[in-house]
């Protein structure tokens, strides 16, 4: 399959060159959008799709178990009347039973109190060991909940007080592993929420948090991992915009619980972030877990195709997406999402084009991962890397001559090229006095699972990458949580330096 792309201000047209029949696109895994749930480094499906083999309650409940950032109304808003709600986002919350105010509606039994800070799921204060004793404001035991509501899944936020309180990690762990047995055991699907980052006890919050991924790995169970979708966003600067002492933020940095979940919005208000979250990771689930998988998305004209033949297929209408041609770009397919990649800018001064471009063969849309930065945001780090963006977490716009592959296993996009077009005297001098600060020259992955989140862009520390018996690249499992990362290629590197070595020496 070769791509092509009419030379002039806006991407044109596709053509596709045909040598056999073609395969349909497979459908994506997930909707993208500004802040898709983390992965959890494993498949929680076929384990989860034995437990709601037993299920035998209402369908739709959803239990919401929790403390104070439970039962506090803005926890909920965005479900129950947030802004910017798509008919996806719709379909899950009517699923949901949202706004029926009885028995199957876990959005208002875990606000609504029966006494003061104790509603039917959930109570301020909450510890794990409350679970089984039963809350001191009376939330009945985990076991009652279960038994009186019957839910097909159970969200479950519960250790901030544990930690604030000085519970011993070994007993936290063990009634954490205990509940999300007994959910388990009722057919009820747990969503195991990390808890948020606690200024005071940060480290701590961080063990307690490493038992919960392990424990649910363990089990196979999902998360909604609030802390690192949190550090995701806002890595230094969390405290205050995302999270106060021990609760998430409303309003205080100006947006709130309701509003529509752009990408800045959900790095202002903390509630936001978790109710957004918690809608989109449960209709994941859902998808995931409950319904037949979806058939695969066709499009006629790619079915049609005749072979040996240049077949265009696409031309913008006025008013698409479009994209200046990049000739010294490249190219690389995600098959996992039925859409060619492309990146890479012709730079030499006037171009600054680094964000991934996407375009999708089943809908013929483009679309872009993010906005291209600014040159001015381009800087060279203390370890002498080239990252650009406000937060340094992108790579510089540069030539990669079609030194792109994609890692199916992994799925991630990786970049095995620095471009030298931009050196002082050669082309331009815009960067001639950034240049001298260089030191290292890396290689970029870019995670497609997590492709709309910010991250940061690794350490540089020139970590080996190596490449499988079949030529596939084998990377790092924690890139696939962010985005864009970075190792900086060093004497150590050998794999990349010698597949740079054999390509030819382009001008």
């Amino acid at each position: 399959m070769t791509h092509h792309i009419r030379v002039g201000p806006v991407a044109c047209c596709i053509l596709f060159l045909t040598f056999a029949s073609p395969a349909a696109a497979q459908p994506p895994m997930s909707k993208e959008g500004p802040g898709v749930p983390l992965p959890e480094g494993w498949d929680y499906a076929p384990a989860m799709k034995k437990v709601a083999a037993r299920f035998r309650g209402k369908e739709g409940v959803v239990v919401h178990l929790g403390g104070s950032m439970t039962i506090a109304n803005p926890y909920g808003t965005w479900a129950r009347s947030g802004k910017g709600q798509t008919a996806e986002d719709k379909a899950i919350l009517k699923w949901m039973h949202t706004d029926a105010k009885d028995k199957s509606d876990g959005w208002w039994l875990c606000r609504m109190e029966v006494v003061p800070y104790r509603a039917h799921t959930a109570e301020s204060g909450l510890k794990a060991a409350m679970l089984f004793d039963g809350g001191k404001r009376g939330l009945p035991t985990l076991e009652k909940i279960l038994d009186e509501f019957h839910p097909c899944m159970v969200t479950i936020e519960c250790g901030i007080y544990d930690i604030e309180d000085g519970t011993p990690l070994d007993d936290y762990r063990k009634n954490m592993a205990k509940a999300l047995d007994l959910i388990l055991s009722k057919g009820a699907i747990p969503i195991l929420n990390t808890i948020p980052p606690f200024k005071a006890q940060l480290e701590r919050t961080k063990q307690f948090n490493t038992a919960l991924r392990d424990i649910a790995k363990e089990r196979g169970i999902p998360v909604l991992d609030l802390e690192k979708e949190i550090f995701t966003r806002r890595p230094d600067d969390w405290f205050d915009k995302l999270m106060k002492r021990i609760h998430l933020t409303a309003g205080e940095a100006g947006v709130s619980p309701g509003a529509e979940p752009t990408p800045e919005n959900l790095t202002r208000s903390g509630y936001l972030l978790r109710g957004w979250l918690t809608v989109r990771k449960i209709a994941e689930i859902k998808q995931r877990v409950l319904e037949e998988p979806r058939a695969p998305k066709l499009q006629p004209t790619l079915q049609k195709l005749e072979t040996n033949r240049w077949i265009k297929i696409h031309e913008p209408a006025e008013g698409e997406l479009t994209f200046r041609r990049q000739p010294h770009g490249g190219s690389c397919f995600d098959n996992k999402r039925g859409r060619l990649v492309l990146f890479g800018s012709d730079t030499h001064g006037k171009d600054f084009t680094n964000s991934p471009l996407y375009f999708d063969a089943a809908s013929l849309k483009w679309s872009r991962a993010y906005a291209n930065d600014p040159k001015e945001s381009y800087q060279v780090t203390d370890d002498g890397l080239t990252v650009a963006g406000s937060k340094g977490n992108h790579p510089w716009a540069m030539h990669t001559f079609g030194s792109i592959v994609y890692d199916p296993k992994r799925d991630e996009m990786i970049v095995p090229i620095f471009d030298e077009h931009l050196i002082p005297g050669r082309f331009t001098d815009v960067f001639k006095d950034l240049w001298p600060r260089i030191k290292r020259k890396p290689t970029w992955i870019y995670s497609l699972d997590a492709a709309n989140l910010p991250a940061n862009p690794g350490s540089g520390s020139g970590q080996p990458r190596t490449v499988s018996s079949a030529g596939t690249p084998i990377v790092p499992t924690t890139a696939s949580t962010r985005p864009w990362s970075c190792s900086a290629r060093t004497k150590t590197a050998t794999t990349w330096r010698s597949i740079l070595r054999s390509r030819p020496n382009i001008g």
